[in-house]
């Protein structure tokens, strides 16, 4: 008959981009700045862009803790997570301490989840809301789990020079909360 509705609707409920994540970095400090990025200005050197295409925190966990403010940095997991595991870390926290993290979107050329919003380190729950997807504005992003030049398909992304920016809607990337979600017990 030519008609495809039903068929789909069953290949879009079970079928899309899904990621695993890189170890998650994790910085407690103080201030105003998030240490690990800033939304609008050129990735840093001090290591994001080490995390967002190859999932490696080790350059940005050790240019953190010679910052001022930075009080402790911590990673969860020590290998990728894969879709439905999880990872843990345990962090200490004074009153007026703030939390920022990052984790790799583990198919893409140069993307990492962060938390857009300042989070109080004393804050207790499911802070999954405050948490975005951004492109480091390093490598030229190809479709989600399709680019030859993505890092876990044997590639190396080509360089790009833009701004960090929050990854948009150009590609059908699942919500945020549909990948991660981020708890501090």
């Amino acid at each position: 008959m030519g008609n495809i509705s039903k068929m789909m609707t069953k290949l879009n409920a079970n079928t899309g981009i899904m990621t695993g994540l890189s170890p998650a970095l994790v910085v407690v400090y103080r201030g105003d700045k998030n240490p690990i990025y800033e939304l609008g200005k050129l990735d840093n050197g001090m290591g994001l862009k080490d995390i967002a295409q190859f999932g490696n925190v080790t350059k940005l966990q050790n240019s953190l803790k010679s910052l001022s403010g930075v009080k402790g940095v911590y990673v969860a997991g020590n290998a990728p997570v894969a879709p439905g595991s999880k990872v843990t870390t345990t962090f200490n926290a004074e009153p007026g301490d703030k939390i920022a993290y990052a984790t790799m979107f583990g198919f893409s050329n140069d993307w990492f989840y962060a938390n857009e919003q300042s989070i109080d380190a004393n804050t207790k729950g499911d802070i999954s809301l405050k948490t975005s997807l951004f492109d480091s504005g390093t490598g030229i992003d190809q479709y989600p789990g399709a680019g030859n030049h993505q890092a876990l398909f044997g590639g190396t992304p080509q360089s790009e020079n833009k701004v960090i920016s929050k990854v948009g809607s150009f590609y059908p990337v699942p919500a945020v909360q549909n990948v991660i979600k981020v708890t501090v017990n």
